[in-house]
């Protein structure tokens, strides 16, 4: 079997590399467009639809995991020609590829919380959709055009990915280490996502030929600055203090609440909690 991971030099994208890469009976090809993290890993640049239809004729995966595209949320609401050109027309090309040369490849997407207009929280995977960003529209069109193509493709919809190597995690974990004092928004709420989770879970989905939307997230609603209390209280090691600081008195691009609900499979295969994934990620 053929798995082919769209974006695989991203930290999500690595990680689910590794995740199936450990399976032996699996071929799995990884691309990348800026970083090439391994050598075997294919060069695609996902707003060239020549480029996609000559990846899909050489490698004809019979899965899909596309986590290219781009997450910028500034430059996405300065650009909405930028947002669409690489979050959304790849996977209209995709499909009509997939059209034309009939081929019998299924597609997990993964999407965002951005979906959703923040002003509530505890998102469901059954709640209507209404972003508010050109991020977050971008990628709901991209929900639709997969929803419209193919019943048997995947949409997992995850919040603030949380592990080694990403951004937020990293700079965090490091000024908690070597920072006397750390500010950091109290009123920015989420649904901080264990990278582990987040892989065990696809693992899971897949085995069970899952389709649709699912959400796949952590358990707890948190603010920023609540996240950092929680890894303070896990890590003794770290020593700084957390100060909450406001994101709206500088008109940043964030959305009040994109919490979300855990899809009910969640229970099927979540053995650990929000504090043990996160404390085996700290001492990994």
């Amino acid at each position: 079997m053929i798995i082919a991971i769209i974006g695989a030099s991203g930290f999500i994208g690595n990680r689910i590399f590794q995740t199936f890469s450990r399976n032996n009976s699996l071929n799995v090809i990884g691309t990348f467009f800026k970083h090439k993290l391994h050598p075997q890993f294919i060069y695609l640049d996902v707003t060239s639809k020549d480029l996609i239809e000559h990846f899909l004729v050489e490698f004809n995966p019979s899965l899909i995991f596309w986590i290219a595209g781009s997450k910028n949320l500034n430059q996405c609401e300065d650009d909405w020609e930028f947002a669409f050109n690489i979050n959304t027309k790849p996977i209209k090309d995709y499909y009509e590829i997939k059209s034309k040369l009939n081929l019998k490849s299924k597609l997990v997407f993964l999407s965002t919380d951005y979906v959703f207009d923040g002003l509530r929280g505890n998102y469901k995977d059954t709640d209507l959709a209404d972003p508010k960003t050109n991020y977050g529209i971008s990628n709901k069109l991209t929900e639709d055009t997969i929803l419209n193509n193919c019943s048997s493709d995947l949409i997992i919809r995850t919040s603030a990915v949380m592990g080694k190597g990403g951004k937020f995690f990293d700079w965090l974990t490091k000024c908690l280490v070597n920072d006397k004092k750390v500010e950091i928004f109290k009123d920015i709420y989420f649904s901080p996502t264990p990278i582990q989770l987040l892989s065990e879970a696809i693992e899971y989905l897949i085995k069970e030929q899952v389709s649709g939307i699912v959400h796949i997230c952590g358990e707890l609603r948190l603010s920023r600055y609540n996240f950092a209390e929680k890894l303070l209280h896990i890590n003794k090691k770290f020593s700084a203090t957390v100060v909450p600081d406001s994101a709206f008195r500088n008109n940043l691009i964030f959305q009040r609440d994109l919490s979300l609900i855990q899809s009910n499979i969640c229970k099927k295969f979540q053995t650990k909690d929000f504090a043990k994934f996160i404390m085996e990620e700290l001492s990994s």
